[in-house]
């Protein structure tokens, strides 16, 4: 009876350290995650106005965190073009606010594209973060359309 004790722990311990797996292993960058083909259809693309683009999620983890950890954004989007392969060059802004002034500002070069995409990045809070609530800004600006969509996340006071 013991050892069946034991063996039910030990899965139990294993099936839930596996499901941390992918958050583990996440890297920063760009993932396709479903062709262009199905997100037309799911999204009925062929009756809308081209080119067209939404973010289904945006989201922050840890929502609680101290100075000097990481925090991961992860956007999902999905795009459907109005030419085969087309692309929409941008720039993605990714801010961080706090009281009301922005205290960390990254830009880069953006391309949507067509289909279903998982943009992750990887931010470290600077080990001098006061506490306090804080908020993610992540904006696309393009001649072609934009975004913009939030994340609140709280700094808990570092261990001194």
């Amino acid at each position: 009876m013991g050892n069946r004790i034991l063996g039910v722990v030990v899965c139990l311990a294993l099936v839930l350290g596996c499901s941390q797996l992918p958050l583990l292993s996440r890297k920063p960058g760009e993932t396709m995650m479903t062709f262009p083909e199905p997100v037309a259809k799911e999204y009925r693309c062929a009756k809308r106005r081209l080119p067209f683009f939404e973010v289904e999620k945006n989201e922050l983890t840890p929502h609680r965190a101290r100075p000097g950890n990481r925090l991961d954004h992860s956007l999902v989007y999905v795009m459907c073009p109005s030419r085969i392969s087309e692309v929409i060059s941008g720039k993605l802004y990714t801010r961080i606010h706090f009281k009301g002034k922005t205290v960390h500002t990254d830009v880069k070069d953006q391309d949507l594209q067509p289909g279903r995409w998982l943009i992750t990045s990887f931010i470290k809070l600077p080990i001098q973060a006061d506490p306090g609530i804080y908020a993610l800004e992540a904006r696309f600006e393009s001649p072609r359309g934009r975004f913009n969509v939030h994340s609140d996340f709280l700094v808990e006071p570092g261990r001194r």
